[in-house]
């Protein structure tokens, strides 16, 4: 019987990485949509998806995933304090556009609404689970793994985070929510810059699971 092989998941093209990411992103959709035809409430089949996800490009990626989950500690200690800084300039700047955008034009990104709504139904272990755990997993896999072997770490920094901002962008309503592209890629630089740092993916899924679970509670206090 043949070996299976793991699957050619990452590129030494930008192009071909932005196909895989826009490949399983259809997917995912794909599973979420069959998911959700029974359901009243969408977001447990977003859930499920992402997992099966996540869990799907583990199996087939373990040992590499693994290694590089091991190198976590060795990589932050090398670049801790550049990934301190930078990430924290980075998620200020966004924070005071986003307030000067929506003070500017009297409206808030349509992705943050859906999100917030989606709060207020959900469980709040799900609801955490999915920002704080799941989210920042398959995001890292899907949309910045895929770089991983790109040699030019700049172009690739840069291309990551716009598609970030563009993605997020997806939701919006109005032609003027478009101009929170500049807080969400200025987020994006954000969550990747330690991805930029040390090529390791797992850096950029934990200052993304830390982002997202502060901006959670902090929501929940104001």
């Amino acid at each position: 019987m043949r070996e299976l092989k793991p699957i050619d998941f990452e590129s030494k093209n930008v192009f071909k990485a932005l196909l895989t990411s826009i490949t399983i992103t259809i997917i995912a959709i794909m599973i979420a949509a069959f998911i959700g035809v029974p359901m009243v409430d969408k977001f447990p089949s977003y859930v499920i998806s992402y997992t099966l996800v996540f869990l799907i490009i583990f199996i087939f990626r373990r040992n590499e995933l693994i290694t590089y989950l091991k190198k976590v500690p060795q990589d932050f200690k090398k670049n801790k304090y550049q990934i301190i800084i930078y990430t924290f300039i980075f998620l200020a700047l966004e924070f005071f556009l986003n307030l000067f955008i929506s003070k500017l034009t009297g409206t808030n990104v349509q992705n943050n609404v859906n999100v917030m709504d989606a709060a207020k139904k959900t469980n709040i272990f799900l609801f955490i689970y999915f920002i704080a755990i799941i989210t920042p997993l398959y995001e890292g896999l899907v949309f910045t793994y895929p770089y991983q072997k790109i040699k030019n770490k700049k172009l690739a920094y840069i291309f990551i985070s716009v598609v970030f901002a563009l993605l997020h962008l997806t939701a919006s309503n109005s032609l003027i929510e478009l101009l929170y592209f500049i807080p969400y890629l200025s987020l994006g630089l954000a969550l990747n810059y330690s991805f930029y740092k040390t090529n390791n993916v797992f850096m950029s899924i934990i200052v993304h699971a830390i982002n997202d679970l502060l901006v959670y509670v902090i929501l929940l206090i104001i």
